[in-house]
């Protein structure tokens, strides 16, 4: 099911560039939530979606895009390690 968003988003016309950006960067939000240390049975899987061609490539066509990224996942962790911190203690 997320191949076929996946494939519809990035093949379509109907899709403004900022719209499918925006829908990207949710499908990347959505992999980020379904990583291998949250559900290890969906690990091949999730590998096959985040190494697609369909997907990867949009976020590394320009630096922007990539340095966005970057910065999202970083603060996301951050976010994630600060949570984690004030639950063991």
């Amino acid at each position: 099911m997320l191949m076929n968003i996946l494939r519809a988003v990035t093949m379509s016309e109907c899709f403004y560039a900022k719209m499918q950006r925006k829908i990207l960067f949710d499908l990347a939000d959505l992999l980020k939530d379904l990583n291998p240390n949250n559900y290890p049975a969906f690990a091949f899987a999730w590998l096959a979606l985040v190494s697609n061609q369909l997907f990867m490539p949009n976020f590394i066509k320009t630096t922007t895009n990539f340095a966005n990224m970057n910065q999202k996942m970083l603060q996301q962790e951050l976010e994630s390690a600060s949570t984690k911190k004030g639950e063991t203690k």
